[in-house]
């Protein structure tokens, strides 16, 4: 999450500035990303690739909550 903090003028306090704070949310996978995922078949080596998610446990080795990972189609 981003926060940004700055000072707007504000005429409704008689001339003076407050300060404000935004906050926004950002992917950590964007949207489109999922549609690009391999599905198997012969056509990408018979490897599916997924996002692994775990709420409350950062893991893996970039260190976060999610990891996007492969795995072979065939036994």
């Amino acid at each position: 999450m981003a926060v940004s903090v700055g000072l707007k003028y504000d005429q409704s306090t008689q001339d003076r500035f407050r300060k404000f704070e935004h906050q926004q949310m950002h992917y950590r996978i964007t949207p489109d990303h999922f549609t690009m995922l391999k599905t198997g078949r012969k056509a990408n080596n018979y490897i599916v690739e997924t996002a692994v998610f775990k709420a409350g446990k950062i893991w893996g080795k970039d260190k976060q909550n999610f990891a996007l990972v492969g795995f072979g189609q065939r036994k």
